[in-house]
This record gives structure tokens, C-alpha cells and sequence, in this order.
């Protein structure tokens, strides 16, 4: 009895490949947002947080670093 091996198409790679590379720039994004909530660490505007119901960086940087970083990492 032999176990068929399933050989998955090139772009199935390539989408794995981008989801991977998804993944790493919000980790290092919300890590960036999560140690410098006032937005130095990685050199943004001060005003851009003006209007959003933001106060700092940390909420937004824990939501990219869980939900664009770390479950892509999950799925892949």
C-alpha cells in the first residue's frame, strides 16, 4: 500500500510564502508599536493618532502583532 503524497501547485507556495512574509513585517510592526507606544521607536508623526480613539500606539500595535503576526503564523 503505497501513501499518496499530495504535490501542491506553485502558487499555493507563493501564497504560503507571502503569508509568512505577512506575518514577520507585523510582528516586527506591532513589536515596534508595542515598545514605543508614543510612536518614536518607529519614527511616526505625532499627529497621526489624532482623531482615532487611540491615545497611543499599544492597542493598535498588540492588534497587528496578534491578528496580522502571530495567526498567519498559526495557519501557515
Amino acid at each position: 500500500m503505497t501513501i499518496k503524497q499530495s504535490k501542491r501547485p506553485f502558487a499555493v507556495w507563493m501564497l504560503i510564502a507571502l503569508l509568512v512574509f505577512l506575518a514577520i513585517a507585523a510582528l516586527g510592526g506591532g513589536a515596534g508599536m508595542i515598545a514605543g507606544p508614543d510612536g518614536s521607536l518607529l519614527q511616526f508623526p505625532e499627529g497621526s493618532l489624532e482623531g482615532s480613539p487611540f491615545n497611543s500606539y499599544l492597542i493598535p500595535g498588540i492588534i497587528l502583532f496578534t491578528l496580522s503576526g502571530i495567526f498567519p503564523l498559526l495557519v501557515v
